[in-house]
């Protein structure tokens, strides 16, 4: 009688109801039971009733004038929002998100164009993959786009439906993939073998991108340029996923180590990058700049630092050891030389 979405951390349910008898009803009454701590201190399974009243939409008052234009009823459509702008990462998927959750796709009006000669030449149908994330309603549609090329994504009226019986509007959105010259590549030479994991970082500490270990070395290709941080697990269990311990098991948590300082990526180039991930004692290797929990004194230094960024005694030392402008470094590859 539903259909259930999740968030990723399990903190919110959300439950599509598909029954008609159900959601018809002006209100509904959920048993919810788990288990709760008794006076004994004691875990008991506890039910508690949940009673929802629906109540309806108030529809503001029309005039004249406003029911003579809306003598012709309306239509709902099923809503869909394409999150990609007019500018495509080129290893990236086209993202679109959903209104509803879908029943059913006619992957023949759904399908891409390109420009060629200000001409919009077909290619054909592509596939509408929902996402392996935890929602129902993200899709995405994967495609190995030309650099530099313009395309058109084109979806038919009536090529989605929901559940809730809504298809789509027509849509068209153009978009231009990006140049390679746009991006910087980073390679990590480690000092592991393999089943091991590097997950690039950004400022708030967020994975940007992960990376398999293979041959001790990690790549990662068509990075925007910018400042990231990195750190690397050991895949002990060769599940591809970091895994927490278990105190049931008597099970220790992978290891984790971070790269000690921040990466300055620039663009149209490649960086190798040594690392060493016992060079440094575990517990200094992670940088200031991500840590969340700051000594009072170091928060102080950081808020001085933003509010006169100009009044530094010191000059920030390069991230790879020199300014790769001023004098030339193996580790520095220009990708047209690359190429």
């Amino acid at each position: 009688w539903y259909i259930i979405d999740k968030s990723k951390h399990n903190d919110t349910l959300t439950y599509w109801i598909t029954d008609t008898t159900l959601f018809s009803v002006d209100s509904l009454k959920i048993s919810a039971t788990y288990l709760r701590t008794d006076s004994t201190q004691n875990l008991s399974l506890t039910t508690d009733t949940l009673q929802f009243n629906l109540r309806k939409f108030k529809t503001p008052k029309k005039n004249k004038k406003d029911e003579e234009k809306d003598s012709l009823p309306k239509m709902d459509f099923l809503a869909l929002t394409i999150k990609s702008g007019t500018t495509q990462d080129v290893y990236l998927p086209i993202g679109i998100t959903m209104g509803e959750p879908v029943a059913s796709v006619d992957s023949a009006g759904v399908r891409l164009e390109i420009k060629r000669d200000s001409i919009w030449e077909p290619l054909g149908p592509v596939p509408l993959k929902r996402d392996n994330g935890y929602s129902l309603l993200n899709y995405s549609i994967p495609y190995e786009w030309e650099p530099g090329a313009a395309y058109q994504l084109v979806i038919d009226s009536a090529s989605i439906h929901s559940i809730y019986g809504l298809h789509n509007k027509p849509e068209k959105h153009s978009f231009t993939v990006r140049q390679l010259e746009e991006y910087s590549n980073l390679f990590f030479n480690t000092d592991v073998a393999d089943s091991a994991f590097v997950e690039l970082l950004n400022a708030s500490d967020d994975v940007v991108r992960i990376s398999p270990v293979i041959n001790s070395t990690a790549e990662f290709m068509y990075l925007m340029p910018g400042t990231y941080y990195a750190r690397l697990f050991k895949d002990r269990n060769g599940n591809g996923k970091y895994d927490t311990g278990k105190y049931d098991e008597k099970r220790q948590p992978e290891e984790v180590y971070y790269y000690p300082k921040k990466l300055v990526l620039k663009k149209n180039w490649d960086v190798e990058q040594p690392w060493n991930i016992d060079a440094i004692p575990i517990d200094q290797q992670k940088p200031e700049d991500i840590k969340k929990n700051k000594p009072a004194e170091k928060k102080n230094k950081d808020k001085d630092k933003q509010k006169n960024p100009n009044n530094e005694e010191e000059e920030e030392e390069d991230p790879f050891g020199q300014n790769i402008f001023q004098q030339p470094d193996n580790n520095y590859i220009n990708n047209n030389n690359r190429r």
